[in-house]
């Protein structure tokens, strides 16, 4: 794979240009690439909500639609598991409405056990699991290494999966703080020095602004003073 660092405003933004002309190119799901353009753009609407490493499968959309369209958003009350709500924006006013079966499978954690809430989450009360997750919001889900060491917020039970709004993780990015930010677009990479707006946790989409060009970008913390643009439709 070839790979190259550009230290310049203009690389960054060709490479976020051209992401932003071409949403859900290259979007695979289990494997294979999607064919339909609303199929391919449900599937990296998914994607950018779950995080990279989650594997999305789109089932029966009803109504079915073909039409053009300009971009789509996915009910925020919508929850993983069964028919979701999706609005399919076909024009500068005008909009339709459809549902659509999505099966993700993805990284998540599990209570092992009874946890008292206010408690600092220890690798024995936890389970690390890859599989289908369902009735959780399409958020990305905290892994096993950014559990650890948390705190829970309230009392868990076994099996429970544990979402973000569980556990107060440690912000890996602060409001104010410079950090370097990557974006990648087929082989190349490129990154920049930016001013974050917001403060985050690993995983967590937070804004972050170009110091000369004052355009501002969404991002999304990878680790510490580290993020990736991503790719807002």
């Amino acid at each position: 794979m070839l790979r190259k660092s550009f230290y310049t405003a203009g690389a960054i933004g060709a490479i976020v240009l051209g992401l932003g002309l071409a949403p859900g190119a290259g979007i695979r799901a289990q494997g294979v690439a999607v064919p339909d353009p609303l199929r391919r753009a449900l599937v990296s609407a998914v994607m950018e909500r779950m995080g990279p490493g989650a594997e999305v499968v789109v089932g029966v959309i009803n109504p079915s639609w073909s039409g053009p369209f300009t971009r789509l958003a996915i009910d925020p009350s919508a929850r993983i598991g069964g028919p979701v709500g999706i609005t399919i924006f076909t024009g500068q006013a005008a909009s339709v409405r459809v549902s659509a079966d999505v099966k993700i499978v993805t990284d998540y954690v599990v209570a092992g056990r009874p946890v008292a809430g206010g408690k600092v989450l220890a690798e024995a009360d936890l389970k690390a699991v890859r599989g289908a997750v369902a009735q959780v919001p399409f958020r990305r889900l905290p892994t096993l290494a950014e559990v650890i060491g948390a705190r829970g917020l309230r009392p868990l039970s076994p099996g429970e999966v544990i979402q973000p709004s569980f556990i107060a993780a440690i912000p890996l990015v602060r409001a104010g703080q410079t950090v370097t930010a990557m974006a990648r677009i087929g082989g190349v990479e490129a990154s920049l020095t930016f001013i974050a707006v917001d403060g985050g946790a690993i995983g967590d989409v937070i804004r972050i602004v170009n110091p000369d060009t004052k355009r501002t970008l969404r991002a999304r913390v990878v680790s510490t003073g580290l993020v990736e643009v991503i790719n807002v439709q």
